[in-house]
C-alpha cells in the first residue's frame, strides 16, 4: 500500500498491548503498523527506522503521521 492509496486517515490511541510489544522487542523508537480487529490490536509491521520523506513532502507527512490507521477497515474481511 502506498500513501496515494490511503482513502481516510484518523488518529488512534496506542493500545497497552502494543506498548508492551514495543518493550518486548526492545524498540526505543520506531513505527508500528496495526489495526484493531474485534476490539483487539493486531500488529501488522514493526520498523526500527521509519521511512523519511523527501524534504518537499515532510510538512504533509508531519501533519498526517498520527492518522495513518484510518481506512484499513475496507481491507478487512466482512
Amino acid at each position: 500500500m502506498k500513501g496515494s492509496d490511503i482513502i481516510v486517515r484518523e488518529s488512534a490511541e496506542v493500545p497497552a498491548a502494543l506498548r508492551a510489544e514495543r518493550q518486548r522487542l526492545g524498540f526505543d523508537y520506531g513505527k508500528f503498523d496495526f489495526v484493531i480487529h474485534d476490539g483487539e490490536p493486531v500488529l501488522l509491521d514493526a520498523n526500527r527506522t521509519p521511512w523519511a520523506a523527501r524534504p518537499a513532502d515532510r510538512a504533509a507527512m508531519k501533519s498526517s503521521n498520527a492518522d495513518l490507521a484510518h481506512g484499513i477497515e475496507m481491507w478487512l474481511p466482512a
